[in-house]
Protein backbone atom coordinates (compact mmCIF):
# COMPACT_ATOMS: atom_id res chain seq x y z
CA UNK A 1 0.00 0.00 0.00
CA UNK A 2 1.61 3.31 -1.02
CA UNK A 3 1.44 6.12 1.90
CA UNK A 4 -0.07 9.59 1.06
CA UNK A 5 3.47 11.65 0.35
CA UNK A 6 4.63 14.80 3.06
CA UNK A 7 3.13 17.43 0.51
CA UNK A 8 -0.25 15.59 0.63
CA UNK A 9 -0.22 15.30 4.46
CA UNK A 10 0.53 18.89 4.54
CA UNK A 11 -1.77 20.07 2.41
CA UNK A 12 -4.50 18.29 3.85
CA UNK A 13 -3.53 19.58 7.31
CA UNK A 14 -4.31 23.18 6.24
CA UNK A 15 -7.56 22.05 4.73
CA UNK A 16 -8.62 20.75 7.67
CA UNK A 17 -7.49 23.55 10.01
CA UNK A 18 -8.90 26.31 7.10
CA UNK A 19 -12.82 24.58 7.50
CA UNK A 20 -12.30 24.76 11.43
CA UNK A 21 -11.27 28.64 11.19
CA UNK A 22 -14.00 29.45 9.61
CA UNK A 23 -16.90 27.22 11.49
CA UNK A 24 -15.47 29.19 14.42
CA UNK A 25 -15.47 32.55 12.78
CA UNK A 26 -19.08 31.79 11.50
CA UNK A 27 -20.00 30.45 15.13
CA UNK A 28 -18.49 33.61 16.42
CA UNK A 29 -20.21 35.94 13.93
CA UNK A 30 -23.38 34.37 15.14
CA UNK A 31 -22.88 34.66 18.41
CA UNK A 32 -22.45 38.33 18.01
CA UNK A 33 -25.52 39.68 16.14
CA UNK A 34 -28.07 40.92 18.23
CA UNK A 35 -31.62 39.94 17.94
CA UNK A 36 -35.08 41.39 19.28
CA UNK A 37 -36.83 39.18 21.56
CA UNK A 38 -40.31 41.21 22.24
CA UNK A 39 -41.20 44.42 21.60
CA UNK A 40 -43.60 46.03 24.69
CA UNK A 41 -44.89 49.20 24.89
CA UNK A 42 -46.08 51.29 27.63
CA UNK A 43 -47.64 54.56 28.67
CA UNK A 44 -50.52 54.70 26.08
CA UNK A 45 -53.70 55.66 27.78
CA UNK A 46 -55.51 56.82 23.79
CA UNK A 47 -52.81 55.69 21.20
CA UNK A 48 -53.54 52.02 19.77
CA UNK A 49 -50.87 49.59 20.01
CA UNK A 50 -50.99 48.69 16.26
CA UNK A 51 -50.34 52.26 15.77
CA UNK A 52 -46.72 52.41 17.62
CA UNK A 53 -46.10 49.06 15.32
CA UNK A 54 -46.75 50.23 12.64
CA UNK A 55 -44.74 53.10 12.70
CA UNK A 56 -41.52 51.49 14.05
CA UNK A 57 -42.04 48.44 11.81
CA UNK A 58 -39.79 46.42 14.27
CA UNK A 59 -40.46 42.59 14.88
CA UNK A 60 -39.03 39.78 17.06
CA UNK A 61 -36.20 38.48 15.48
CA UNK A 62 -35.12 41.55 13.44
CA UNK A 63 -31.14 42.53 14.14
CA UNK A 64 -30.96 44.69 16.87
CA UNK A 65 -28.28 47.54 15.79
CA UNK A 66 -26.37 50.27 17.65
CA UNK A 67 -28.65 52.66 15.89
CA UNK A 68 -32.20 51.26 16.31
CA UNK A 69 -33.44 52.90 19.25
CA UNK A 70 -32.14 56.16 18.21
CA UNK A 71 -34.20 55.39 15.40
CA UNK A 72 -37.12 54.66 16.90
CA UNK A 73 -37.18 57.60 19.55
CA UNK A 74 -36.59 59.65 16.50
CA UNK A 75 -39.87 57.82 14.17
CA UNK A 76 -42.12 58.04 17.30
CA UNK A 77 -41.16 61.58 17.75
CA UNK A 78 -41.54 62.89 14.57
CA UNK A 79 -45.07 61.87 14.49
CA UNK A 80 -46.09 64.63 16.41
CA UNK A 81 -48.43 62.42 18.64
CA UNK A 82 -46.30 62.02 22.04
CA UNK A 83 -44.86 64.78 23.96
CA UNK A 84 -41.67 62.15 24.83
CA UNK A 85 -40.49 58.98 24.36
CA UNK A 86 -38.17 56.27 25.68
CA UNK A 87 -36.67 52.45 24.49
CA UNK A 88 -34.73 50.51 26.40
CA UNK A 89 -33.24 46.78 25.53
CA UNK A 90 -33.15 44.73 28.33
CA UNK A 91 -31.22 41.44 27.85
CA UNK A 92 -33.31 37.92 28.04
CA UNK A 93 -30.57 35.48 29.96
CA UNK A 94 -32.60 32.85 28.87
CA UNK A 95 -33.06 33.38 25.22
CA UNK A 96 -29.83 35.18 24.68
CA UNK A 97 -32.10 38.06 22.75
CA UNK A 98 -32.96 41.65 23.67
CA UNK A 99 -36.45 42.94 24.78
CA UNK A 100 -37.46 46.33 23.64
CA UNK A 101 -39.80 48.19 26.48
CA UNK A 102 -40.88 51.28 24.57
CA UNK A 103 -42.06 54.32 27.07
CA UNK A 104 -44.75 56.89 25.60
CA UNK A 105 -46.05 59.99 26.49
CA UNK A 106 -48.86 61.26 24.83
CA UNK A 107 -49.66 64.84 23.61
CA UNK A 108 -52.25 66.87 24.43
CA UNK A 109 -54.88 65.96 22.36
CA UNK A 110 -58.53 68.10 21.36
CA UNK A 111 -57.41 71.12 22.85
CA UNK A 112 -58.55 74.85 21.54
CA UNK A 113 -55.91 77.09 20.40
CA UNK A 114 -56.50 80.89 20.27
CA UNK A 115 -54.21 82.66 18.45
CA UNK A 116 -53.34 86.68 17.03
CA UNK A 117 -51.31 87.45 14.29
CA UNK A 118 -50.28 91.08 13.01
CA UNK A 119 -47.66 92.84 10.44
CA UNK A 120 -48.21 96.26 12.08
CA UNK A 121 -50.88 97.31 10.37
CA UNK A 122 -53.11 94.56 9.38
CA UNK A 123 -54.24 91.93 11.92
CA UNK A 124 -55.79 88.37 11.70
CA UNK A 125 -57.22 86.63 15.56
CA UNK A 126 -59.55 83.58 16.08
CA UNK A 127 -59.68 79.75 17.34
CA UNK A 128 -57.97 76.96 16.24
CA UNK A 129 -59.74 73.51 17.64
CA UNK A 130 -56.65 70.89 17.37
CA UNK A 131 -57.09 67.25 17.34
CA UNK A 132 -53.52 65.87 16.61
CA UNK A 133 -54.58 62.14 17.33
CA UNK A 134 -57.87 61.26 16.79
CA UNK A 135 -59.79 58.39 18.32
CA UNK A 136 -56.19 57.26 18.93
CA UNK A 137 -55.63 56.31 15.62
CA UNK A 138 -52.87 58.96 14.63
CA UNK A 139 -55.16 60.90 12.65
CA UNK A 140 -55.11 65.07 12.25
CA UNK A 141 -58.25 67.04 12.45
CA UNK A 142 -58.23 70.67 13.04
CA UNK A 143 -61.12 73.19 12.51
CA UNK A 144 -60.93 76.62 12.86
CA UNK A 145 -62.48 80.24 12.68
CA UNK A 146 -60.81 83.36 12.19
CA UNK A 147 -61.31 87.01 11.35
CA UNK A 148 -59.72 90.35 11.47
CA UNK A 149 -59.11 93.20 8.92
CA UNK A 150 -59.40 90.28 6.07
CA UNK A 151 -62.96 89.37 7.18
CA UNK A 152 -64.35 85.79 8.49
CA UNK A 153 -62.55 82.55 7.14
CA UNK A 154 -63.13 78.95 7.97
CA UNK A 155 -61.27 76.00 7.29
CA UNK A 156 -61.16 72.55 7.89
CA UNK A 157 -57.88 69.95 7.37
CA UNK A 158 -58.01 66.20 8.10
CA UNK A 159 -55.18 64.25 7.30
CA UNK A 160 -54.39 60.66 7.84
CA UNK A 161 -50.26 59.97 7.56
CA UNK A 162 -50.79 55.67 6.91
CA UNK A 163 -54.38 54.69 5.80
CA UNK A 164 -55.74 51.30 7.77
CA UNK A 165 -51.70 51.40 8.83
CA UNK A 166 -50.60 51.15 5.12
CA UNK A 167 -48.09 52.81 3.15
CA UNK A 168 -50.81 55.12 1.40
CA UNK A 169 -51.54 58.62 3.14
CA UNK A 170 -54.63 61.06 2.55
CA UNK A 171 -55.90 64.56 3.49
CA UNK A 172 -59.05 66.49 2.78
CA UNK A 173 -58.63 69.92 3.06
CA UNK A 174 -61.85 72.87 2.87
CA UNK A 175 -62.19 76.91 3.47
CA UNK A 176 -64.23 79.49 3.06
CA UNK A 177 -64.17 83.29 3.86
CA UNK A 178 -63.42 86.67 2.73
CA UNK A 179 -60.35 87.67 1.81
CA UNK A 180 -58.54 90.99 1.31
CA UNK A 181 -55.50 89.89 -1.11
CA UNK A 182 -53.08 92.72 -1.67
CA UNK A 183 -49.65 92.65 -3.34
CA UNK A 184 -46.89 95.20 -3.97
CA UNK A 185 -43.42 94.91 -4.71
CA UNK A 186 -40.61 95.43 -2.02
CA UNK A 187 -40.42 99.39 -2.31
CA UNK A 188 -43.97 99.26 -1.54
CA UNK A 189 -45.43 100.10 -4.67
CA UNK A 190 -48.96 98.82 -5.34
CA UNK A 191 -49.46 95.62 -7.82
CA UNK A 192 -53.15 95.24 -7.57
CA UNK A 193 -55.67 95.26 -4.31
CA UNK A 194 -58.65 93.12 -4.57
CA UNK A 195 -61.51 91.45 -1.94
CA UNK A 196 -62.88 87.99 -2.60
CA UNK A 197 -65.42 85.54 -0.85
CA UNK A 198 -64.00 82.37 -1.22
CA UNK A 199 -64.87 78.58 -1.14
CA UNK A 200 -62.22 75.85 -2.27
CA UNK A 201 -61.94 72.07 -0.94
CA UNK A 202 -58.97 69.75 -1.98
CA UNK A 203 -58.12 65.88 -1.64
CA UNK A 204 -54.94 64.84 -1.09
CA UNK A 205 -53.16 61.15 -1.72
CA UNK A 206 -49.44 59.97 -0.81
CA UNK A 207 -47.81 56.89 -1.44
CA UNK A 208 -44.24 55.67 0.52
CA UNK A 209 -42.06 54.91 -2.01
CA UNK A 210 -39.48 54.38 0.54
CA UNK A 211 -38.72 55.41 4.23
CA UNK A 212 -37.26 58.67 3.01
CA UNK A 213 -39.43 59.16 -0.54
CA UNK A 214 -43.51 59.92 -0.59
CA UNK A 215 -45.13 60.33 -3.80
CA UNK A 216 -48.24 62.83 -3.36
CA UNK A 217 -50.52 63.59 -5.71
CA UNK A 218 -53.46 66.29 -4.95
CA UNK A 219 -56.71 68.10 -6.67
CA UNK A 220 -58.27 71.17 -5.80
CA UNK A 221 -61.25 72.88 -6.79
CA UNK A 222 -61.82 76.60 -5.67
CA UNK A 223 -64.58 79.98 -6.51
CA UNK A 224 -64.61 83.09 -6.17
CA UNK A 225 -66.98 86.19 -6.15
CA UNK A 226 -64.99 89.49 -6.26
CA UNK A 227 -66.23 92.14 -4.43
CA UNK A 228 -63.62 95.18 -5.05
CA UNK A 229 -60.12 95.60 -6.97
CA UNK A 230 -57.97 98.15 -7.01
CA UNK A 231 -55.80 98.43 -9.79
CA UNK A 232 -51.67 99.03 -9.27
CA UNK A 233 -48.77 98.58 -11.69
CA UNK A 234 -51.67 95.47 -12.70
CA UNK A 235 -54.64 97.33 -14.60
CA UNK A 236 -56.36 93.82 -15.44
CA UNK A 237 -59.15 93.67 -12.99
CA UNK A 238 -59.62 90.06 -11.29
CA UNK A 239 -63.23 88.53 -11.89
CA UNK A 240 -65.32 86.18 -10.58
CA UNK A 241 -63.95 82.83 -11.79
CA UNK A 242 -63.20 79.53 -10.58
CA UNK A 243 -60.53 76.88 -11.27
CA UNK A 244 -59.45 73.21 -10.85
CA UNK A 245 -55.41 72.38 -9.87
CA UNK A 246 -54.23 69.50 -10.03
CA UNK A 247 -50.97 68.51 -8.62
CA UNK A 248 -47.72 66.73 -8.02
CA UNK A 249 -44.81 66.15 -5.39
CA UNK A 250 -42.13 64.10 -4.85
CA UNK A 251 -40.98 64.58 -1.62
CA UNK A 252 -36.96 63.48 0.13
CA UNK A 253 -37.24 63.18 3.96
CA UNK A 254 -34.12 61.85 5.58
CA UNK A 255 -34.43 63.90 8.74
CA UNK A 256 -34.02 63.20 12.52
CA UNK A 257 -34.56 64.97 16.04
CA UNK A 258 -32.08 66.87 17.53
CA UNK A 259 -33.83 68.12 20.36
CA UNK A 260 -36.58 69.97 19.45
CA UNK A 261 -35.19 70.85 16.06
CA UNK A 262 -34.93 68.58 12.83
CA UNK A 263 -31.18 68.06 11.35
CA UNK A 264 -30.65 66.29 7.82
CA UNK A 265 -31.55 66.37 4.18
CA UNK A 266 -34.95 67.66 2.61
CA UNK A 267 -36.09 67.82 -0.93
CA UNK A 268 -38.93 68.40 -2.99
CA UNK A 269 -39.86 68.46 -6.56
CA UNK A 270 -43.33 69.53 -7.55
CA UNK A 271 -45.59 70.54 -9.92
CA UNK A 272 -49.05 71.93 -10.26
CA UNK A 273 -51.69 73.10 -13.46
CA UNK A 274 -54.66 75.10 -13.33
CA UNK A 275 -57.28 75.41 -15.68
CA UNK A 276 -57.88 78.81 -15.63
CA UNK A 277 -56.05 80.54 -18.50
CA UNK A 278 -53.96 77.00 -18.46
CA UNK A 279 -51.41 78.02 -15.57
CA UNK A 280 -48.63 76.01 -14.80
CA UNK A 281 -45.43 75.69 -12.82
CA UNK A 282 -42.88 73.80 -11.96
CA UNK A 283 -41.18 74.02 -8.19
CA UNK A 284 -38.08 72.68 -6.12
CA UNK A 285 -36.51 72.35 -3.02
CA UNK A 286 -33.59 71.58 -1.01
CA UNK A 287 -32.92 71.91 2.13
CA UNK A 288 -29.93 70.79 4.76
CA UNK A 289 -29.54 70.90 8.28
CA UNK A 290 -26.96 70.08 10.69
CA UNK A 291 -26.44 69.58 14.13
CA UNK A 292 -23.16 71.72 16.05
CA UNK A 293 -22.47 71.71 20.02
CA UNK A 294 -25.59 71.63 22.41
CA UNK A 295 -28.62 71.20 20.14
CA UNK A 296 -27.44 74.59 17.88
CA UNK A 297 -28.19 73.65 14.05
CA UNK A 298 -27.18 75.34 10.87
CA UNK A 299 -29.48 75.22 8.31
CA UNK A 300 -28.79 75.76 4.42
CA UNK A 301 -31.71 76.09 2.01
CA UNK A 302 -32.03 76.83 -2.04
CA UNK A 303 -35.31 77.19 -3.57
CA UNK A 304 -36.55 78.30 -6.49
CA UNK A 305 -39.58 77.81 -9.54
CA UNK A 306 -41.38 78.79 -12.82
CA UNK A 307 -44.12 79.21 -14.65
CA UNK A 308 -47.24 80.85 -16.18
CA UNK A 309 -50.28 81.48 -13.70
CA UNK A 310 -53.20 83.42 -13.75
CA UNK A 311 -52.72 86.47 -10.91
CA UNK A 312 -55.13 84.99 -8.42
CA UNK A 313 -53.08 81.89 -8.71
CA UNK A 314 -49.72 82.72 -8.38
CA UNK A 315 -47.38 81.52 -6.03
CA UNK A 316 -47.25 83.00 -2.57
CA UNK A 317 -43.08 84.03 -1.90
CA UNK A 318 -43.02 85.70 1.07
CA UNK A 319 -43.60 84.83 4.57
CA UNK A 320 -41.26 81.56 4.53
CA UNK A 321 -37.59 80.92 4.96
CA UNK A 322 -35.67 81.69 2.33
CA UNK A 323 -38.00 85.42 1.03
CA UNK A 324 -38.59 86.53 4.52
CA UNK A 325 -36.87 89.95 3.82
CA UNK A 326 -40.33 90.43 0.92
CA UNK A 327 -43.38 92.59 1.82
CA UNK A 328 -45.23 89.96 4.41
CA UNK A 329 -48.35 87.74 2.70
CA UNK A 330 -47.82 90.80 0.39
CA UNK A 331 -45.54 88.94 -3.09
CA UNK A 332 -46.14 86.42 -5.76
CA UNK A 333 -44.15 85.28 -8.53
CA UNK A 334 -44.35 83.56 -11.39
CA UNK A 335 -40.36 82.94 -11.54
CA UNK A 336 -38.78 82.91 -8.14
CA UNK A 337 -35.19 81.67 -6.42
CA UNK A 338 -33.85 82.08 -3.06
CA UNK A 339 -30.14 81.23 -1.37
CA UNK A 340 -30.47 81.44 2.57
CA UNK A 341 -28.34 80.55 5.67
CA UNK A 342 -29.06 80.33 9.13
CA UNK A 343 -28.25 79.45 12.70
CA UNK A 344 -30.80 78.18 15.43
CA UNK A 345 -29.40 78.27 19.58
CA UNK A 346 -31.57 77.33 22.09
CA UNK A 347 -31.53 79.44 24.71
CA UNK A 348 -34.03 77.93 27.24
CA UNK A 349 -35.61 74.37 27.85
CA UNK A 350 -39.01 74.13 30.08
CA UNK A 351 -40.54 71.15 31.25
CA UNK A 352 -43.50 73.17 28.78
CA UNK A 353 -41.12 73.99 25.75
CA UNK A 354 -38.04 74.98 24.20
CA UNK A 355 -37.22 78.74 23.19
CA UNK A 356 -35.21 79.15 19.89
CA UNK A 357 -33.52 82.00 18.00
CA UNK A 358 -32.07 82.09 15.03
CA UNK A 359 -29.93 84.59 12.62
CA UNK A 360 -30.15 84.40 8.66
CA UNK A 361 -29.17 85.51 5.74
CA UNK A 362 -31.24 85.11 2.36
CA UNK A 363 -30.75 85.96 -0.96
CA UNK A 364 -32.78 85.63 -4.12
CA UNK A 365 -35.35 87.27 -6.73
CA UNK A 366 -38.23 86.90 -8.29
CA UNK A 367 -40.80 88.47 -11.43
CA UNK A 368 -44.23 88.25 -12.59
CA UNK A 369 -45.41 88.69 -16.09
CA UNK A 370 -46.74 92.55 -14.57
CA UNK A 371 -43.01 93.54 -13.06
CA UNK A 372 -39.70 93.38 -13.80
CA UNK A 373 -37.07 91.03 -12.00
CA UNK A 374 -36.69 91.81 -8.06
CA UNK A 375 -33.54 91.16 -6.55
CA UNK A 376 -33.99 91.11 -2.80
CA UNK A 377 -30.93 90.35 -0.12
CA UNK A 378 -30.54 90.65 3.66
CA UNK A 379 -30.44 89.23 7.35
CA UNK A 380 -33.28 88.55 9.72
CA UNK A 381 -33.65 86.96 12.80
CA UNK A 382 -36.37 85.08 14.72
CA UNK A 383 -37.57 83.59 17.98
CA UNK A 384 -39.73 80.44 18.65
CA UNK A 385 -41.08 78.60 21.09
CA UNK A 386 -41.79 75.05 20.73
CA UNK A 387 -44.42 73.70 23.00
CA UNK A 388 -43.63 69.81 24.13
CA UNK A 389 -47.67 69.39 24.50
CA UNK A 390 -48.73 70.88 20.94
CA UNK A 391 -47.48 69.21 17.83
CA UNK A 392 -46.68 73.15 16.45
CA UNK A 393 -44.85 75.90 17.28
CA UNK A 394 -46.79 78.30 19.71
CA UNK A 395 -45.70 81.81 19.31
CA UNK A 396 -42.80 83.34 16.52
CA UNK A 397 -41.39 86.60 15.86
CA UNK A 398 -39.45 87.16 12.86
CA UNK A 399 -37.89 90.44 11.69
CA UNK A 400 -35.77 91.00 8.57
CA UNK A 401 -34.03 94.17 6.61
CA UNK A 402 -34.30 94.35 2.79
CA UNK A 403 -31.12 95.80 1.45
CA UNK A 404 -32.09 96.19 -1.67
CA UNK A 405 -34.79 97.96 -1.57
CA UNK A 406 -33.94 99.56 2.09
CA UNK A 407 -37.05 98.26 4.27
CA UNK A 408 -37.78 96.54 7.43
CA UNK A 409 -40.15 93.48 7.49
CA UNK A 410 -42.14 92.68 10.51
CA UNK A 411 -44.26 89.87 12.07
CA UNK A 412 -46.14 88.56 15.16
CA UNK A 413 -47.58 85.28 15.81
CA UNK A 414 -49.34 84.41 19.20
CA UNK A 415 -50.75 80.97 19.27
CA UNK A 416 -50.43 79.37 15.69
CA UNK A 417 -49.16 80.71 12.56
CA UNK A 418 -50.73 79.25 9.09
Amino acid sequence: MRKPSTPILALMLLLLLGIGGMQTTFANSQESVETIGSVRIEGLKRTKESVIRSLIDIEPGDILNEDTIAEIESTLQKSGIFASVTVAALRDMVTGTNDLVIVIEEKWTLIPIPFFSTDGSDFNGGLFLLESNLFGYNKFLMTAVFGGTDGINGLLIYSDPSIANSLWSGSIVGGFGTSDEKTMKPDGTLIRSFTTNYQNISLGIGYDLTPTTTLKGRIKYRQWVVEGFEAGLDTVAITDNWYVEPSLELAYDNTRLSDVLLVGTTASLSGRYVTLENGWEMSTEISWSYPVVKDHRLRLLASGGWGTMPAIAEFSTSDRDGYRTLPYQATTADKWGSASIAYDLPIFKTSWGTGVISHYWEAGMYDTETIEAQPFLGPGGSFRIYLKKVAIPAMGIDISYNMIDPSWVFSLTVGMRM
